[in-house]
């Protein structure tokens, strides 16, 4: 049976019949790209669409698939090459990242990470299409619960903040640095938060410094890339202490801010209070734990590993 590659025209739209297109049919044997050449080139796959649509981006459709053998259902991600033009480099990053940290993660019990279960390139007609497979995760993320609810009680947000602590310290043990931990980027598994999007995240070992690129988003990212000095995984301990704040307060330490520069200036001060009215009724343990995680330099900065050594998150 050919394969034959229908058009882009109403990607929301078509997802569906596109992927079905993809994982039920044999490949014909094109030629690929130099990029994405790591990963196998699948004819079949063992995965097929439910029918149920995610979403749509600049870059990728995603849709509900099912393991054939298991029943389990899982998100599939697909990439058209032609469409990441420019952007390569970073999307074949971001999959080696996950299939790194994914390869031993099935090993823990207690694990926080958005999961890579399979990736492979489909090639037709001159193009090549790259699916991800991942676990399924609800459709809300932690910002939107907070923007739903408001705070969350100061015990349960210990035990959020405890989870993914535990994720970064195992990222970080990986030689792996998220670089954009923020509420958006956590989702939720059966009511356990998971870390994902690894777009920004790169390799650089534990007590190095290695990295230069400016990138995060503000309010969240560390000082030391704000002043574009050379950082490493210290920066994401930083971004958990604000959505530490977050959780607690229901507005991020540096909101009171109403432009850029000053947000920027509030940072490298670190320009933030705890209001009696948010704060009251939380522990001063909880105000020391975020004042260790955003402090200034991160020389002066808590660990994962000593952060859950904390008083305020330790078990």
């Amino acid at each position: 049976m050919h394969f034959s590659m229908p058009e882009y025209k109403q990607e929301f739209v078509n997802s569906n019949v596109l992927l079905k297109n993809i994982f039920i049919s044999k490949m014909n044997n094109c030629h690929s790209t130099n990029y994405f050449a790591f990963l196998r080139e699948a004819e079949t796959t063992e995965y097929i669409p439910t029918g149920r649509s995610l979403g749509t981006g600049s870059f990728a459709i995603a849709i509900e698939v099912v393991h054939i053998k298991t029943g389990k259902k899982y998100v599939a991600k697909i990439m058209t090459a032609d469409k990441l033009r420019g952007y390569e480099k970073g999307i074949e990053k971001e999959i080696q990242i996950m299939q790194y940290y994914s390869k031993t993660l099935s090993k823990i019990h207690d694990n926080h990470l958005l999961r890579l279960v399979d990736c492979f390139r489909i090639v037709s007609h001159g193009q090549t299409h790259i699916c991800m497979i991942l676990d399924l995760c609800d459709q809300n993320d932690l910002f939107d619960a907070i923007c739903d609810h408001g705070t969350f009680p100061e015990e349960e947000a210990k035990k959020i903040m405890r989870s993914l602590f535990k994720a970064v310290n195992y990222l970080h043990q990986c030689g792996i640095v998220h670089r954009d931990i923020k509420a958006e980027n956590i989702l939720f598994k059966e009511g356990q938060p998971i870390l994902a999007d690894f777009g920004l995240a790169e390799f650089c070992k534990r007590n190095e410094t290695t990295l230069t690129e400016y990138c995060g988003t503000p309010g969240t990212t560390a000082p030391e890339i704000i002043k574009n000095e050379p950082y490493g995984p210290k920066c994401d301990i930083y971004s958990l202490g604000t959505l530490t704040y977050f959780l607690l307060a229901g507005y991020r330490p540096f909101d009171w801010t109403s432009e850029p520069r000053e947000e920027m200036e509030a940072v490298l001060n670190s320009k933030f209070c705890y209001p009696e009215e948010s704060f009251g009724h939380i522990s001063l343990e909880a105000q020391d734990f975020i004042n260790k995680c955003m402090a200034v330099e991160p020389k002066e900065r808590l660990s994962a590993e000593e952060a859950l050594e904390h008083p305020w998150l330790r078990e």
